[in-house]
């Protein structure tokens, strides 16, 4: 098998099936290569054009990288057809989901060289299934990842070639110890069946280390054999956490992924997990690792006209109302309200509900619920739509109801049509959001240039410093007590507000939802305004956070 001439072959493309989708990019190799060098091999990697009018979905764009603009220069699929062919020598095609790959290849072959019989295709996955039957996932990351080989984020063939490359590298010499050394014997191990699942899984961190994690609050970074970053996390209790992820017999298919290509584990003791919480934003910020989401690229900041019609990246002037993050409800208010004051229907584009299927008269039953339980009488204005959403953000916390980012998420993950009832809803949803990121905009500038008082579990004061939104130090020493309780004015506008980014901001952010947690849990939290002098503590203080 070790010298079996193969073609390593990956698809990219914007669906499942031929007669639906289409190919966005291919990539293939011949293995091995003519000089047995592995560090020589030159994969080749191409992108397709489109069928005039069609674009790629943006779905798969954000998955893939590869934009429209991308595939103005991409070839014929017919060009493509040919050049593989032209590779093909009678090779066995190798891939990790070949009944996938083979899909593909089959309709170029079948479409534009007739004459050309379908090569015969060896599955990577269905090999390591019968070899590892106790693998936590058998997708090309996780097997790749469990072999010591780290796949890039964005979905590329030619990273994916790669990867299948030391993948079959891996499984040829594990077969070979099994006395499988021609594709006879391959195919006949194939026809074997699979062994059932039982038990723990296999996984290729050393349990001796992650049992002897301390039982503290700190960082971790899961490491894949390279020593790159896979993910950054907090953790009350390092020992605990860590091994969460090995010692469930299921759970989510991205955790059982990760975990497949976890080798090592390094942490960072902090000592209360607030610090450990700032932490952890640093980490994710510096490294940028593939299974983190939730605070990884914070976005782009803008500040908005008062009339919040329009938005710049600089503040001040004509833009005071800010830093908010660009792609939010906030940019969604002028349009809602112009149809709440002019009476027309709102476009789904307009409230953000274009990304799935509407019953009919949705929109306009939704919009007409929203208007005769908000606005029966009264004008609407937009200082009375910012309050209303002050009081729908109130109500759903008071029912306990997922937060927003969740209901976006599962909206997007469900297939259901949309109903006038869920129009509603996500009018009631976009107003409590854009109300409360802009309350949020103004307590950040407040915490950028403030002191934050808190104390540990064991009664220690704690003290952070902030600087236009970076931490200029934490201590447990005293501060002065010679100040006035804050008034609730907040001054914005000034130079320390120009200094704040997006990851500033993400950061703030950050110390925010750790503050509200202090407070809720009954701690001791102040916050002094490092200018003016104010001070914000007790329910005060847990009455902002909330609204925020």
């Amino acid at each position: 098998m070790r010298d079996t001439n193969v073609v390593i072959v990956d698809c990219q493309t914007t669906g499942m099936a031929p007669d639906k989708a289409h190919l966005l990019e291919i990539g293939w190799v011949k293995y091995p290569p003519a000089d047995s060098q592995d560090d020589s091999i030159e994969i080749t990697s191409i992108l397709l054009s489109l069928p005039e009018g069609e674009e790629i979905p943006p779905r798969i764009s954000g998955m893939t990288g590869i934009t429209d603009e991308m595939l103005l220069d991409g070839l014929e699929p017919e060009e493509v057809a040919q050049k593989l062919q032209a590779v093909s020598d009678n090779r066995v095609f190798v891939a990790h989901f070949a009944q996938f790959e083979k899909r593909w290849i089959a309709y170029l072959f079948n479409e534009y060289c007739p004459q050309s019989e379908i090569p015969d295709f060896i599955c990577t996955r269905e090999i390591v299934k019968r070899l590892h039957p106790d693998l936590p996932g058998g997708g090309i990351r996780a097997v790749a990842g469990y072999y010591g080989h780290t796949i890039p984020e964005k979905l590329r063939a030619g990273s994916h070639v790669k990867a299948t490359i030391h993948i079959w590298r891996k499984v040829v010499r594990e077969l070979s110890d099994k006395g499988i050394d021609n594709l006879t014997e391959l195919n006949e191990y194939l026809d074997s069946p699979v062994s059932a699942h039982e038990g723990s899984f296999d996984f290729p961190m050393d349990r001796d280390k992650r049992l002897s994690l301390p039982d503290i609050p700190g960082i971790y970074k899961m490491l894949s054999l390279d020593g790159t970053v896979l993910y950054v996390g907090k953790a009350k209790s390092l020992r605990s956490r860590v091994n969460s992820y090995f010692t469930k017999r299921s759970g989510n298919r991205k955790k059982l992924e990760l975990a497949a290509q976890v080798y090592d584990v390094c942490y960072v003791e902090y000592d209360t997990p607030l610090e450990a919480a700032l932490a952890e934003y640093d980490a994710i910020q510096k490294f940028d690792p593939q299974y983190n989401s939730a605070l990884r690229n914070p976005g782009k900041i803008v500040y908005f006209t008062e009339d919040f019609t329009d938005c710049s990246g600089d503040c001040g002037g004509k833009y005071p109302v800010g830093p908010i993050q660009s792609g939010t409800a906030v940019e969604n208010l002028p349009l809602l309200l112009e149809s709440l004051v002019t009476g027309d229907i709102p476009s789904p584009e307009s409230i953000g509900m274009d990304y799935l299927p509407l019953e009919q008269d949705a929109p306009e039953d939704g919009f007409r619920m929203f208007m005769q339980q908000y606005f029966p009488h009264s004008a609407p204005t937009l200082a009375r739509l910012l309050k209303i959403g002050k009081d729908i953000h109130r109500s759903l916390k008071t029912e306990k109801q997922k937060d927003t980012a969740d209901d976006s998420d599962e909206l997007h993950e469900t297939k259901l049509v949309i109903t006038a009832e869920a129009v509603f809803k996500h009018i009631e949803w976009l107003v409590a959001e854009a109300s409360r990121l802009i309350r949020l905009s103004r307590w950040i500038i407040l915490l950028s240039r403030s002191y934050v008082v808190w104390y540990s579990s064991d009664d220690e004061k704690k003290i952070l410093e902030i600087g236009s939104g970076k931490i200029v130090s934490c201590s447990g020493t005293s501060m002065s007590e010679e100040h006035e309780h804050w008034s609730g004015e907040v001054f914005s506008g000034d130079a320390a507000v120009r200094e704040l980014d997006s990851i500033k901001c993400g950061r703030l952010r950050v110390l925010t939802s750790e503050l509200r947690r202090l407070v809720r849990s009954g701690r001791k939290v102040e916050i002094t305004h490092r200018m003016t002098g104010g001070r914000l503590s007790g329910s005060r203080l847990l009455s902002i956070l909330e609204d925020v």
